[in-house]
């Protein structure tokens, strides 16, 4: 930690508790509060506020401009520093922004959601001022809130299965897959001979289903995807991937399917890009 006073060149370097201070001022009255007389207090004329919503800006006002970004996209906005480490002329914060989603961020609309965006900063002070600002922010995480998707890693609902005596799973049937807080649906095919056809709107796959001695079934496909006219998988697939493989333990009861499983997508190569627990329902549409 430094020191209450230390010199560094000409310019006195503010004691860690000072810096603990400033950082306080600043986000928890500057942001939580929307006073822009903040910025022009603690941040240097020349101040570089890196990786922000304009670079091209420098001093005050430029996180002015991010202060505004945050209000006009996010109400009820309440910052909590979780960190604070310093060295020197430099400082380190983590911070986590709670607020209610209620203005366009990021190309977004808003959703009403109440949210957290986290971040880590690398503060460089010349005296009681900060001169430059070098961010991480999680964007990444908040964008999949905002859009409704589950945190990376979190594992697929489990679906029951029906309840009654389990049926051969023989017919077509219109599903629907649950993976990550997404979902897709699908219409497959159980053929007697085993074989099965699976269709979506973005791939097509062919595979196999048996019967399992406790009344469930399994079965296994391979799904490509459809390729645009330049050969580019669909939009929202991940860069790379060529086939999904899943697989699946289900039960089949008076028209009623549901089951759990496994989908690992895969390169060209065979190898795999990203794997999902998942889980699926569907209903019989036609006997055959």
């Amino acid at each position: 930690m430094a020191a209450d006073v230390t010199l560094s060149g000409a310019t006195a370097t503010a004691s860690a508790t000072r810096q603990r201070g400033i950082v306080d001022q600043i986000w928890l009255v500057g942001l939580n509060q929307g006073d822009l007389s903040i910025a022009d207090k603690y941040l240097t004329p020349d101040f570089r506020n890196h990786g922000s919503h304009d670079d091209a800006l420098t001093g005050p006002e430029s996180f002015k401009l991010t202060i505004n970004k945050q209000r006009a996209a996010f109400s009820d906005i309440r910052y909590e520093i979780l960190d604070f480490l310093s060295d020197g002329d430099r400082a380190c914060v983590r911070w986590v922004m709670h607020g209610k989603h209620t203005g366009t961020f990021i190309g977004v609309p808003p959703t009403g959601k109440q949210v957290e965006h986290h971040a880590i900063l690398i503060l460089r002070f010349e005296g009681d001022k900060i001169a430059e600002r070098w961010g991480i922010v999680d964007n990444f995480s908040l964008m999949r809130t905002l859009r409704g998707e589950a945190p990376l890693g979190q594992p697929a609902p489990q679906q029951p299965l029906p309840d009654g005596p389990a049926q051969r799973p023989v017919g077509r049937w219109f599903g629907t897959v649950f993976y990550q807080g997404k979902r897709d649906d699908y219409t497959v095919l159980f053929k007697d001979d085993g074989t099965v056809r699976l269709d979506t709107a973005d791939s097509t796959g062919v595979g196999a289903w048996s019967a399992v001695d406790d009344g469930t079934f399994t079965f296994v496909v391979r799904e490509d995807f459809r390729l645009g006219p330049d050969g580019s998988v669909p939009a929202k697939v991940l860069p790379g991937a060529a086939y999904v493989h899943a697989e699946f333990t289900a039960k089949a009861v008076d028209g009623r399917l549901a089951g759990n499983g496994l989908a690992r997508i895969h390169r060209t190569d065979g190898s795999v890009v990203h794997s999902t627990s998942a889980g699926t329902v569907a209903t019989r549409i036609a006997a055959n």
